[in-house]
């Protein structure tokens, strides 16, 4: 399931979420990535973003929702995978 990739020479294209996780005091990225690799007439990949190095960026876009509080809450039912959660705590916790 968790397999790599190392790509060089490619364009990329993303989007994600940063959620902030209370009970581990930190922000939690979630980036999903489309890139093509330009000597290879744009093969493509498409994932979740797990690392990267990134040498030349041309553009970032961060639009701040300020309601509803957004969080990732580790699921036990799923292999303890952080969903994407929407309202206060109490609520995300049902």
């Amino acid at each position: 399931m968790w397999s790599r990739v190392h790509l060089t020479n490619d364009e990329a294209l993303g989007g994600g979420t940063l959620a902030y996780d209370e009970t581990e005091d930190r922000i939690l990225p979630h980036l999903h990535v489309a890139v093509g690799l330009k000597e290879h007439s744009a093969t493509g990949h498409t994932s979740h973003l797990l690392e990267a190095t990134v040498q030349f960026l041309t553009e970032i876009l961060i639009i701040e929702v300020a309601d509803p509080p957004m969080r990732r809450v580790r699921d036990p039912d799923l292999y303890d995978v952080p969903l994407l959660r929407f309202g206060s705590q109490t609520e995300t916790q049902r």
